[in-house]
């Protein structure tokens, strides 16, 4: 009896031991604080258009850097994020080689076997020729789309409206047009400002230095700090004038790119790209803007 005592004592004060120090856990209840996240627009090139293996497609824009925000912001009252999705994971992408074709698929790896007969793994970059690029071309009406990210676009060109122009009528970046309220009107500036958002989400700048550098700085040339912070200054004016937040991610050093590191091992000589970049003062500006902009 006394045995039975013991074990049923024993078990007791074990059972007691482990509950106690069993944490109690409390979950974050996420707060929109001040934020109005009612109505989310974003602006932005590749990266916020989600532009991926060097196409812009289904599963990428789904999975794009704004879309994961609002899929975030939805659990504190944040509303859907509307974006004109392209039709299949094959998309449509600029292509490096235009002399072969100007749009290419999503590229992907394969195995593919050289002129010795060894077969590697290799990327693989589809094309996409112009006769079958409709589907991908077709642009959706009004002024309803709120991510308004233009792959290879640069900031200049948010002000532009020959951006919005079709690449039937010769302009050889379609994305816009698939989105703009009016084509051959419309300036990506001006759509954004007129969906009134209460919420912005901004990443501009990457087109303006990376297209220079990873072409050798041909044809495009770098806008200067003067120029890059005036036209940054009337687009958050624009966007901020309802009283609008947001958050808007400032430019990665360019320097330790991969990209970049293995052309000026290569062609430190004759093409001193990363020289070039040390000196352009875009890449201190970035660093030194406000992570976030509408704070009361």
């Amino acid at each position: 009896m006394c045995r039975k005592t013991y074990v049923v004592f024993f078990c007791f004060l074990l059972t007691s031991f482990f509950y106690s120090c069993s944490p109690t856990l409390k979950s974050p209840v996420p707060k929109a604080g001040t934020a109005n996240f009612s109505r989310c627009i974003a602006i932005g090139g590749d990266f916020m258009a989600g532009y991926q293996d060097g196409a812009l497609y289904y599963e990428g824009q789904n999975k794009c850097i704004p879309a994961l925000l609002t899929r975030s912001f939805q659990t504190v009252g944040g509303s859907t994020f509307r974006q004109a999705f392209m039709p299949d994971n094959q998309g449509l992408g600029l292509s490096v080689k235009p002399w072969l074709g100007p749009f290419i698929s999503a590229s992907h790896l394969a195995s593919v076997t050289n002129c010795q007969g060894i077969s590697n793994l290799t990327p693989v970059i589809p094309l996409l020729p112009v006769n079958q690029s409709n589907p991908y071309l077709a642009g959706t009406s009004g002024n309803a789309i709120q991510n308004l990210a233009v792959p290879a676009a640069t900031l200049a060109q948010y002000f532009n409206p020959t951006l919005s122009i079709d690449y039937y009528s010769g302009n050889p970046n379609p994305f816009f047009n698939r989105i703009a309220s009016v084509s051959g009107h419309s300036t990506v500036y001006g759509d954004a400002v007129a969906q009134h958002a209460t919420f912005v989400s901004l990443w501009v700048g990457m087109e303006d230095i990376f297209q220079y550098a990873a072409n050798g700085g041909y044809p495009n040339t770098i806008p200067s700090a003067m120029q890059f912070s005036a036209y940054l200054d009337t687009l958050l004016s624009g966007l901020t004038a309802g009283g609008a937040k947001g958050v808007m991610a400032t430019l990665p050093d360019f320097r330790a790119f991969p990209f970049l590191l293995a052309g000026t091992v290569q062609y430190n000589s004759t093409l001193p790209i990363r020289s070039r970049l040390v000196e352009f003062p875009l890449l201190r500006f970035g660093h030194n803007q406000r992570a976030f902009f509408g704070r009361e």
